[in-house]
């Protein structure tokens, strides 16, 4: 009997918008050949379509109400304090750990919240870019850490910021260069180490379409040609990169290709703090805290501003200040709402201890959200209010904020204050963020039992059980997600099992977490 295996490759951010129009001007063609010879579509993500909970999600396959990650950072309601998470928050066991203690071999390069990773029996796994930097701490067994150094292997190619300090060529050809040393490891643990599931994940696609998505959407009308011949050269890489993964893999190998969510340009930013400060639901201590920023948003705007505001209030600049400036400044007593760690999609808290009146505060907030529209052109602007406890069920939906906004096309949610007394704002295509998550990510299936199909649609809590059944003929039915039988031309064969899979899951708070903050602060997460 020939032994199964499953190839993953993971593409954050990655979207058929932009994954088309690539492969249609013939630049990605083995992508193409996948897409014609499997089944493609679409991986629905997590609400909010944000990294840490949509990995988190297909790392155990349930949803956020059980694993208890929605976010970056983890808020107290009663301290009022917010941390960074990890993998050690994962309030469930993960694929891995369930391949793992059935003695199936596992390798993971850069997958996000696999840091800090752990000496487990059959496991070799890298951290990913909320890992502070690149030492012995990193990988497991930690004895290869010779080979990151032998690849010069790194988290991410550097800050987004770069891109105002060097040229679109050198800036791609440097993000090109971290790809390829990161999958030049790929693939000589792909050769040399036994495995049954292997994945290797391309962190950099997020940052770039977070900077630049709209210059390379042929969609948009802000579409630049000159700058899409250079970007793209960045998505021909990638191409052949995968196409060299496959070269080695065995007849019996899966492969999938997946994103945790999609992209789209953003057009215009609605400050939901600032909204639910004009309509009174939110106070600040002092107005000279927004008068400040105010000011300092004029200046040169990110060297001088991110240096005072770090002086002023936290090292690790001024997107990571949104976060304590909301929580600091908030004159709790005379606030009954407001929007906390978030980006992309936005969220709401409810400060109030009574059931009745909190759910009074719910459906009145949930009213006046529906009626918002957009100044210069009287449409709508929230596309759907998503009540937490509607859509996710478990032990730790309590710790979540009480409502999710998903915006329209174009409009993004972001909790940074202002003091300009304007909720609503254009976005400016040189010094903003350009693109930002949608849930629509992407999802491939290639291989000797996969059907031919297209226009498919999954979520992504149905990776891990799709898996399991694949490797081990069995799968938890704590589960949420599903096992994908259809992609199949002969049906996998599974057991429905009842076992316990919950993890202590406390936490840890890093000694460097300054690095990730500043990091998760450069692509705009806080």
């Amino acid at each position: 009997m020939h032994r199964r295996k499953i190839l993953i490759i993971g593409l954050d951010g990655g979207t058929w918008r932009i994954l088309t129009p690539m492969i249609e001007r013939g630049l990605m063609p083995t992508l193409k050949k996948l897409t014609e010879n499997g089944t493609y579509g679409i991986l629905e993500s997590t609400i909010p379509p944000v990294t840490a909970p949509a990995w988190s999600t297909f790392h155990t396959g349930v949803n956020p109400g059980k694993h208890g990650i929605y976010d970056f950072q983890e808020f107290n309601r009663k301290t009022r304090e917010s941390k960074l998470i990890n993998a050690d928050y994962l309030r469930v066991k993960t694929f891995w750990d369930l391949l793992n203690e059935k003695g199936k071999k596992t390798i993971s390069i850069n997958v996000p919240v696999t840091y800090p990773p752990k000496d487990v029996e059959n496991r070799i796994a890298t951290g990913c870019f909320l890992s502070p930097k690149v030492d012995e701490t990193i990988v497991r067994p930690k004895e290869l850490y010779k080979d990151l150094l032998e690849y010069n292997y790194k988290i991410v190619a550097g800050p987004l910021q770069e891109r105002y300090s060097m040229s679109l060529d050198d800036f791609i050809d440097k993000q090109i260069q971290t790809e390829k040393s990161r999958f030049g490891l790929a693939e000589k643990w792909l050769v040399e180490k036994d495995w049954d599931v292997f994945m290797v994940h391309n962190q950099t696609i997020d940052g770039i379409q977070h900077a630049f998505y709209p210059f390379i959407d042929p969609m948009s009308p802000n579409f630049d040609k000159k700058k899409f011949d250079i970007i793209s050269r960045f998505y021909i890489e990638t191409d052949q990169l995968i196409n060299k993964m496959l070269v080695e893999l065995s007849e019996d190998t899966i492969v999938f290709i997946i994103s945790d969510h999609g992209f789209m340009e953003i057009r215009r930013r609605l400050y939901i703090n600032e909204w639910l400060k004009t309509t009174g639901y939110l106070t600040y201590k002092k107005d000279n805290v927004i008068a400040l920023l105010n000011l300092i948003s004029k200046i040169d705007i990110f060297r001088i501003r991110k240096r005072l505001l770090g002086r002023i209030f936290n090292p690790f600049g001024a997107r990571e200040l949104a976060t304590s400036i909301n929580t600091k400044c908030i004159n709790w007593e005379k606030t009954v709402a407001f929007m906390g760690n978030g980006n992309s999609y936005g969220n709401i808290y409810i400060n109030e201890n009574d059931s009745s009146k909190r759910e009074t505060l719910i459906q009145e907030l949930i009213n006046k959200l529906k009626e918002l529209s957009d100044p210069l052109t009287g449409k709508r602007i929230i596309e759907c209010i998503y009540k937490t406890s509607d859509i996710y069920k478990g032990p730790y939906v309590t710790q979540f904020p009480d409502l999710f906004i998903q915006p329209c096309e174009g409009y993004v949610c972001v909790m940074t204050i202002v003091s300009s007394n304007s909720w609503i704002a254009t976005t400016d295509l040189k010094y903003d963020y350009i693109g930002c998550h949608e849930r629509d990510g992407i999802f491939v299936a290639w291989g000797k039992n996969i059907k031919k199909n297209r226009g498919v649609k999954f979520s992504i809590q149905d990776i891990a059980p799709t898996a399991l059944a694949l490797i081990t003929q069995q799968v938890p039915a704590y589960m949420d997600g599903r096992v994908l039988n259809e992609i199949f031309i002969k049906n996998i064969q599974y057991d429905l099992i009842e076992i316990h899979a919950d993890k202590e899951g406390k936490g840890t708070i890093q000694a460097e977490n300054g690095e990730v903050k500043e990091r998760l602060a450069d692509l705009g997460y806080l």
